[in-house]
């Protein structure tokens, strides 16, 4: 299974990404992705961290959380295939990226 993972690459003024995750259209969770590599859920569905079947495919919709005036939205559509899918915090916010193959 594919999974979801932060990366902190630079010091960046979002405070957490909050990410949708659809499954072939359908929302399937919510989490909240901090700069320390927590996936929180969000809401009172304790769900666990997301993990993409192979051959399925998925949408991701982020949005930066932040204290200052930054607003930032970015979208991820993939079918998996065994690599994981990376929030990464940069100085100007976040974006997301496919890491290398998991198995």
């Amino acid at each position: 299974m594919d999974g979801l993972l932060a990366i902190n690459d630079a010091p960046s003024p979002c405070l957490g990404v909050r990410v949708k995750v659809f499954e072939n259209s359908k929302l399937k969770m919510e989490v909240t992705v901090t700069p320390d590599g927590k996936v929180k859920p969000v809401g009172r569905t304790a769900a666990s961290v997301p993990q993409f079947a192979k051959g399925t495919t998925y949408g991701l919709e982020g949005t930066c959380v932040s204290t200052s005036n930054i607003y930032q939205n970015s979208q991820l559509n993939f079918k998996a295939e065994g690599r994981t899918v990376m929030v990464v915090f940069t100085k100007t916010g976040f974006l997301f990226k496919r890491g290398g193959l998991a198995y």
